[in-house]
């Protein structure tokens, strides 16, 4: 039975009946299989065996790596596919936002499956912890961050790991976290509930920098989304009177943002080395204004920069709210791999 190499999979499937195993890099490249016939069900009995126990969520792991196996079910409850999320501990991806993480800001990383957000959670964590020196704790709802076991795997540093026992209790752990472990900042992957959101604002109130992801490809798509609304502020209908409808040049019943985002940065990851940055002008550069200008011109300048582009996110939500573009960073790397950094694009995303 022959093979063919394949440089770097991020995942492999196998199915009962099915032509596979094969692996697949996400997004352009298409399924190319490994071996010759196909799967039998003791074959995938076999396979379930090398692999932890399946939790609530449908996911195991391979104790001392960073794999992640999620296991397909027949109406029965019979395992009758799997399928293999290869995980990597990849060092460099962290300075692509090195430099917001001075800023001591909570950041949101939006992006669709396979994008490479939990790597970056797992490099941030290794840097926070080792070179920030931060009290970090990761809340590993599915032990993908720190790898399977209960000795997390030497990608996340010195950060402190702490596991979920079901899914539908991150939101209880996340708390747990704050109030019994005394962190800096934490780290939560994949918040995808309305729980998880109210509790990311808890935590946020607290002065607690966090770190976490969730599935979307927009901004506006987390605007959009009643459960994850509150991330970014939340979305109410509000009604103006004449003379104010007037004075704006709209109609009378607009959207408008309720609260201040939960996440200050949001970063959109819309492929592994080109990300789109929702922040403010006012952190870019004031320390070259400074030099260039004597003090007082230099805080007439920053005051405007307050004036005109308010507070990160949230002036992202608002003028998406209101039909208009937002200026935005966009992060990627060149052909020498090096971070490029442009300032300021016309967002490039679909409005509300």
């Amino acid at each position: 039975m022959g093979t063919i190499s394949y440089p770097c999979p991020t995942h492999i499937f196998c199915g009962y009946g099915y032509p596979y195993p094969c692996v697949q890099n996400l997004p352009k490249s298409h399924p190319c299989p490994l071996f010759c016939g196909r799967i039998s069900q003791l074959e995938l009995e076999e396979a379930q065996r090398a692999v932890g126990e399946f939790g609530g969520d449908n996911r195991a792991g391979i104790e001392g790596t960073l794999h992640r196996i999620s296991a397909i079910r027949s109406r029965k409850g019979m395992v009758v596919g799997l399928t293999c999320r290869v995980g990597r501990a990849v060092n460099g991806h962290v300075d692509m936002v090195r430099d917001l993480l001075n800023y001591k800001e909570s950041i949101l990383f939006l992006g669709r499956p396979g994008v490479g957000k939990t790597t970056v959670m797992r490099e941030i964590a290794r840097v926070l912890a080792d070179e920030f020196q931060k009290r970090v704790v990761i809340v590993d709802t599915s032990n993908e961050i720190g790898g399977d076991g209960d000795i997390p795997h030497a990608a996340i540093g010195g950060a402190r790991r702490m596991q979920v026992p079901e899914p539908s209790m991150q939101h209880r752990v996340m708390i747990e976290a704050v109030e019994n472990h005394m962190p800096e900042v934490v780290i939560v992957d994949e918040i995808g509930t309305e729980a998880e959101a109210q509790a990311c604002r808890s935590i946020a109130e607290r002065g607690v920098m966090l770190i976490g992801t969730a599935h979307g490809e927009r901004l506006a798509n987390i605007i959009k989304n009643p459960v994850l609304s509150d991330l970014v502020g939340g979305v109410e209908t509000v009604t103006l009177g004449d003379e104010e409808a007037r004075a704006r040049r709209t109609q009378k019943s607009i959207l408008e943002r309720k609260a201040p985002p939960t996440f200050p940065f949001l970063i959109e990851m819309r492929e592994r080395h080109y990300w789109v940055t929702h922040r403010s002008m006012r952190f870019y550069n004031l320390q070259q204004q400074q030099q260039q200008q004597s003090l007082q011109v230099w805080c007439k300048v920053a005051l405007l920069y307050l004036h005109l582009c308010g507070l990160k996110t949230e002036r992202s939500v608002d003028m998406l709210l209101h039909g208009k573009k937002p200026l935005v960073e966009v992060r990627k790397r060149d052909n020498e791999f090096e971070v490029v950094i442009e300032r300021w694009a016309t967002y490039d995303g679909d409005g509300l």
